[in-house]
């Protein structure tokens, strides 16, 4: 976990060790070199002229023995900005990915050119780029994070090309955003095109009753309670995303279309 406002805070920022740490390190860190980060996220992105995004790329993807994760960043309040990225090279599945901070800073001198081997608005990218890139996706999910709810224009076209992207027997999701109420028209939108919805803000309404004060005061026993829940100001602490991935690994696991594809 990230803090909110760390990030900037350290000479360089932090994105760039955590993110080093994640792509391998020097040893291959906590993933054993199967996780690639594709990434280049700082302090100084440029945004894109032709539709305000960020030069930001932050691609993770994940090569195990049983599992394969692939996660493709979106920056932007609209949900209308493209996606982008550079070629895997491959070293997730051989358990050799490294990645050094200074590999992080070419990164972003490449990003802040827009020099990306593939760039797609949203729908195109859900419906050539990332079938090509990744043609084996049996389950995909949809989160806006804390960018604000997916516009009712582009919803439609958004899970009529995640529900293509998966193969048969396979499922789609609108994964809800802790943070904010979403809005009940995109669940249904997803619905409406066959994909399913994981409300993760429903799930934890509880926490948002407990008394937040900005900053927080000092002391053992300040604000006790939400510091047990919130990490920071919006994100919460580790513990409670495990249990939000337990409960989606139910979602995705105790289904009649597991057993089919099993």
């Amino acid at each position: 976990v990230c803090a909110e406002g760390s990030w900037h805070r350290e000479p360089g920022g932090a994105w760039p060790a955590m993110l080093a740490h994640i792509g391998g390190g020097a040893d291959g860190s906590l993933f054993n070199g199967r996780m690639e980060c594709i990434c280049a996220r700082g302090k100084a992105m440029k945004t894109n002229p032709k539709d305000g995004s960020s030069a930001t790329v932050q691609n993770y993807l994940y090569r195990g023995a049983a599992v394969n994760v692939t996660f493709i960043t979106q920056t932007g309040w609209t949900g209308t900005e493209q996606l982008q990225g550079w070629k895997s090279s491959g070293c997730a599945e051989k358990g050799e990915c490294r990645f050094s901070v200074e590999a992080h800073a070419e990164n972003i001198e490449r990003a802040n050119r827009f020099d990306y081997d593939w760039e797609a608005p949203i729908t195109e990218a859900l419906g050539v780029e990332l079938p090509r890139l990744f043609p084996d996706v049996t389950d995909a999910f949809y989160n806006r994070g804390l960018w604000g709810p997916l516009l009712p224009k582009v919803s439609k076209d958004v899970f009529a090309a995640l529900r293509k992207l998966t193969k048969l027997g396979g499922r789609c999701f609108w994964r809800g955003t802790t943070a904010e109420k979403e809005e009940r028209a995109t669940a249904l939108t997803a619905q409406q095109a066959g994909c399913e919805s994981f409300d993760a803000q429903k799930v934890t309404e509880e926490f948002h009753a407990l008394p937040f004060f900005h900053p927080l005061p000092e002391g053992p026993f300040a604000n006790h309670e939400r510091r047990d829940v919130y990490w920071d100001a919006v994100h919460f602490m580790p513990w409670v995303y495990e249990e939000l991935n337990n409960l989606l690994l139910n979602v995705l696991c105790n289904s009649d279309t597991t057993w089919e594809r099993a």
